[in-house]
């Protein structure tokens, strides 16, 4: 009853985890509220791995690695706090899931009346889309020249006169390959660097599968 604030609560349980600023309720098929809040795990010293820096509370933070693999199901009405990892290949998450082998369930134990629910994490998102500004093709040979690189679509604001305001992602329906039917997504669009014609577009949406 004392740590009624949802993040406050998840960093009470487990405060090794990074938890999203945005938590975002859902209503379940027995009509039960629930909050959700991504968990991510992260390092700063991971392999052969790129590092960037990421604005989060009040402060920076350089990173080279993060996974949104913890899904945190708080209940609306009683406070009840479950913690799911979603993605197993994540070798830091199940580490925390050895050390803690009572506190995480599987992904399959969470109700689909709940996971339907789940929204892409714009949070993680961001940061994805930045690093696909050069890192979308991998070969060598054209990392080395830097002759493919991309920039996040600008606009210009009629409303504010403002030129070069760099597109952010927005939510909207969306057909992916995976699937015929619509789904809430994030998308965002790409120019090449120096350009002003579309060149690609990201989406992100989560695939409601269980393992």
């Amino acid at each position: 009853m004392t740590n009624r604030n949802v993040i406050k609560r998840a960093k009470k349980i487990i405060p090794y985890l990074m938890y999203d600023e945005n938590p975002y309720m859902i209503i379940s098929d027995e009509g039960n509220l629930y909050w959700i809040l991504d968990a991510y795990t992260m390092s700063n010293d991971y392999p052969y791995s790129q590092k960037t820096k990421i604005a989060y509370g009040n402060e920076t933070k350089e990173l080279n690695y993060i996974r949104n693999s913890i899904k945190v199901v708080i209940n609306a009405y009683n406070g009840d706090t479950k913690f799911y990892i979603t993605d197993k290949t994540d070798p830091i998450a199940m580490v925390y899931n050895k050390m803690y082998s009572e506190l995480f369930e599987d992904v399959s134990e969470i109700p689909n009346g709940i996971s339907k629910h789940f929204t892409y994490s714009e949070f993680l998102y961001k940061i994805q889309s930045n690093m696909l500004n050069l890192y979308h093709d991998v070969s060598a040979d054209v990392l080395y020249r830097a002759n493919d690189v991309w920039e996040i679509a600008s606009y210009s604001n009629l409303i504010t006169r403002t030129a070069g305001a760099k597109m952010k992602p927005y939510h909207t329906m969306v057909k992916t390959r995976n699937s015929n039917e619509s789904e809430l997504g994030l998308v965002i669009a790409y120019n090449q660097y120096g350009k002003e014609s579309l060149n690609a577009y990201l989406v992100g949406t989560v695939e409601n599968r269980k393992k």
